[in-house]
Parts: C-alpha cells; structure tokens; sequence
C-alpha cells in the first residue's frame, strides 16, 4: 500500500489536534434577503464560490464502533465539486466529481473513471456523494414554502429536476438573522426523513467566514447510526477548470498541492 502524500499526512494530523474554535458572531445587519434570493444567500454565508475544505466524517454504529473519514472537498466558481478521500488508507485515492449534470467516480486500481449517480457512496458507508461534494443549495434545489416564527425561518425546498439530488425534498430552518442554518431534514419520495442535520459550533474559517463547523447527523433509515462532520479548514481558492474533468481524477491528489 503506498504512503499517502507528506501533505495530505500533516493535514490528517492537524484535522486530528484541532478544529475552529467557536466565536461569537458579529451584530447582523439588514433584513433576510428576498425569497428569490434566500439559498444563494445561505450557500454564500457556507463557503465561498470557488473554495478548498478539509473535513473530518466520524460515523457511529449502533454498536458502538466508530470509523472517521479524512476528506478534502474543491469547488469551481462555476459549481463544477469534487472529494477526495485521504485517509483511511484503505480508501485513499477515491474520488468524486460533479460537473454540470454528470457524476464520476474513481476507486484506485480501476481503469477509468466510471459514471456515477448522487445516491451511491464512496466508502461503503451511509453518506451518499450528494452529501460528500458538498453541494449548492441553491444550484439543486427551489424554493417552494417558507414560513417565519421569531427568529426562524423554515424553508422547504424541492429539487430542480435536474436529476442530481437522491433526495425529494429539504426542510430547513434558518436563523434569520444570521442566514444560517441550524437544522435541515433530507426525504425520501416515501416521505421518510432519511437525514438530520444539526449545524452546531459557529467558528471562525478562512479569513472571513463565520459559521457552523459541526454537523451532527442521524440517519432516518439506519436507527442508531450517527455521525459527526466537522470541518477543519476552509480557504477561497481559484482553480484551473481543467482540474474539473474525469481524467483528472486518478490526480487530484497531487493536483491541488
């Protein structure tokens, strides 16, 4: 089994001694944004258009026995995502890619790059790729009801019908003062919850971004089963679109160094 990369070894460490400490956020100004505008402006307030993440995946069974996940997520400014796995090593090296309406995946050892779906996973365990490129809201969903209690907004969200999201619809609730979201509920067409995700621990990322850096998560489905996603780092950065294409996958790793 070959080393992963210096690089991707001191990442894991640093994911390892340490995540963004939590902070107090500034005051908010102004009002929620138009309808029209509301995902955009919550994609905005969670990553850059154009960013590389470092993030930790710590799946829990119902037996007690956990596994984490070391994963690197890049997106294009014109939505084109991709994930990569660095640790453990027995999944090093597989990849994702989304680009426009098409998914690939690699799996070390394979030939090519093969076609894939948003609802199959990369390493066998119950996040689905939708949930490992990290994905607009607003780029796979519209908005179809919102309601406001206080300081909450609920959103409920179906998709776009571009084939993408496994998912049939998002319910989500949002400060509305920060633009943040606190809770989203993933269903089936069955209208079973298959997620829940809790948005927790808003910290302070890159130069200028506040926002939650846990997300707790259980799975409707799979009683019992957790996990805890916890982003370490998050940078804006500009990529050459070429690092966007299914040959590039069995590279990324040394790519984006």
């Amino acid at each position: 089994m070959k080393k992963a990369p210096a690089l991707f070894r001191l990442l894991v460490l640093c994911l390892g001694l340490g995540l963004a400490l939590p902070i107090r956020l500034p005051a908010a100004e102004g009002n929620p944004p138009p309808p029209k505008e509301r995902l955009r402006e919550i994609d905005r307030k969670l990553n850059p258009a154009s960013f590389e993440m470092y993030s930790r995946l710590t799946q829990k069974r119902p037996n007690g026995v956990e596994e984490t996940i070391v994963l690197y997520t890049a997106r294009s400014g014109k939505g084109d995502a991709l994930a990569l796995v660095i640790s453990p090593a027995k999944w090093l090296g597989r990849a994702a890619l989304r680009k426009g309406d098409r998914v690939w995946v690699h799996i070390p050892g394979e030939v090519e790059p093969r076609s894939a779906s948003l609802e199959e996973n990369l390493t066998g365990g119950l996040y689905r790729l939708a949930d490992f490129l990290s994905l607009d809201f607003d780029a796979e969903y519209s908005l179809s009801e919102e309601s406001q209690d206080n300081d909450r907004l609920r959103l409920v969200m179906i998709p776009k019908g571009n084939g993408g999201t496994p998912y049939s619809k998002l319910v989500m609730e949002v400060d509305a003062k920060w633009m943040l979201p606190r809770k989203a509920t993933y269903f089936s067409t069955a209208g079973t919850a298959m997620l829940e995700v809790e948005y927790g621990n808003v910290g302070q990322l890159g130069k200028t971004f506040q926002r939650p850096t846990v997300l707790q998560t259980r799975f409707g489905l799979n009683p019992g089963y957790t996990a805890t996603w916890a982003i370490g780092t998050l940078n804006e950065r500009n990529f050459s679109e070429t690092l966007f294409t299914p040959d590039s996958l069995p590279r990324i790793g040394s790519l984006v160094q």
